[in-house]
């Protein structure tokens, strides 16, 4: 599985090893930067945060058809340009 994110605020789960879209979802805003939380029992690696223009941040939850909101904040005033998960 591989995440992206897009300037038109999609976010898209790939089959990287087919290069098919599993499925995609659009959200309000540019999405600018993404970061998989580090994978685990209890998360499967399923977990992302992205960051976007509007200073929102997302964090989302993959499932095996479609993508769930857990978190939404404003983060900033400015654009998100980077977000990263603590290894702990």
């Amino acid at each position: 599985m591989a995440v992206t994110c897009g300037v038109d605020g999609t976010v898209k789960v790939w089959d990287y090893i087919r290069g098919q879209e599993y499925y995609s979802q659009k959200f309000l805003g540019q999405a600018n930067c993404i970061d998989l939380l580090r994978r685990s029992e209890a998360n499967k690696g399923r977990v992302c945060a992205v960051g976007f223009e509007t200073g929102i941040l997302r964090i989302l939850e993959m499932n095996d058809t479609n993508i769930d909101i857990a978190l939404v904040m404003k983060a900033h005033d400015g654009p998100i340009d980077f977000v990263k998960f603590a290894p702990n």
